[in-house]
């Protein structure tokens, strides 16, 4: 992929991804009001129209997840987790009961952890942005050290040390 292509595309993903975390105070309202409730298909319906029209709901095999969907420009048809919890679980933390009612302190205890986390992942993507060039020099350069090391070894020697790590690696232009 080309560097200004691949910058564009983390670019509009990291927009995404803030825009997806700034409903978190809204999620947690509408999750609030289902406290106690019989999960069913109406907490889906009052995410989306009080928070975004592409939000969804799903449980997944022990699975509880929110997702939330973008169609970028770059990023194609994008989908960004808010919550992946546990249904049941051996710490207590469940986010259904037994006989399926949320409990919404634990939705909204991994929708902070998993904004938390989305967010320094993409500050950490924000700061190798801004130095991609010096990146890719490195990278080059080590691809290039590699490639010595390639010519400097007997080919079934290194096969048979398992030294083919290095055997694929291409400068990045």
């Amino acid at each position: 992929m080309k560097k200004e292509t691949a910058v564009n595309k983390l670019s509009e993903e990291i927009a995404q991804t803030r825009e997806a975390f700034s409903h978190a105070g809204a999620i947690e309202e509408v999750v609030n009001t289902f406290d106690g409730k019989v999960f069913n298909k109406r907490l889906e319906t009052a995410l989306r129209s009080k928070v975004h029209d592409d939000i969804r709901v799903k449980t997944e095999y022990n699975s509880f997840i929110i997702t939330i969907y973008f169609n970028g420009v770059h990023t194609g048809y994008n989908t960004i987790t808010l919550v992946h919890q546990a249904i049941k679980n051996a710490y207590g933390d469940d986010t259904l009961t037994d006989d399926n009612r949320i409990i919404a302190k634990t939705i909204i205890d991994g929708l902070k952890e998993m904004k938390d986390s989305s967010l320094k992942y993409n500050k950490e993507m924000e700061e190798d942005l801004s130095k991609i060039d010096d990146i890719l020099l490195q990278y080059n350069k080590l691809v290039n050290e590699c490639q010595k090391f390639n010519d400097s070894v007997n080919y079934t020697l290194r096969q048979t040390l398992e030294l083919r790590s290095f055997d694929n690696l291409r400068e990045y232009f």
